[in-house]
């Protein structure tokens, strides 16, 4: 199904403004359609991207992460990556090529009514932020050396009963 190219959709980069500034988190606005900003998570820092796709309706999420994966085996890197998208069932884990940063993305299609649109990007961000929580540690074992992609993988999707 065609979205009506004729609809002007709200800029969702506004509400994403908002709902920092709310929450005293620091942003940059890069232009009317991208915003940038970072936030400590427990095992390490993102970097949170934002960009408004408006002929599509569509928020791509992209979460940075703060390791630096240059010394890590391409193969081994590849494999993880593998293993854990095969769980994944919105977004994926990919490499951020210019930092050579493991990064997850995610875009989701935005409805244009200010209240479901703030629902749906507060939605987005906790899943985004979530799975790279959960999926953190895999990426240090492999970066540090201490794990192959497979045991590390195996360490992230690891379902837990709680926490200890």
């Amino acid at each position: 199904m065609a979205r009506d190219t004729q609809q002007t959709f709200m800029n969702p980069i506004e509400i994403l403004e908002e709902l920092l500034s709310n929450q005293e988190l620091p942003f940059h606005r890069m232009s009317p359609l991208e915003l940038v900003t970072e936030v400590d998570g427990r095992w390490g820092s993102y970097r949170l991207q934002y960009y408004w796709q408006e002929e599509i309706a569509v928020l791509h999420f992209s979460v940075i992460f703060d390791l630096n994966m240059e010394e890590v085996d391409r193969d081994e890197i590849h494999e993880l990556l593998a293993l854990l998208n095969e769980r994944m069932i919105l977004g994926h884990f990919e490499m951020f090529p210019p930092e050579n940063c493991p990064a997850f993305r995610y875009s989701t299609l935005l409805p244009n009514d200010q209240g479901q649109m703030l629902e749906l990007i507060e939605d987005a961000m906790e899943i985004t932020l979530d799975e790279c929580e959960r999926c953190y540690p895999a990426f240090q074992y492999l970066q540090s050396g201490e794990k192959s992609a497979l045991e590390a993988a195996s360490i992230a999707v690891m379902d837990t009963a709680g926490e200890a």
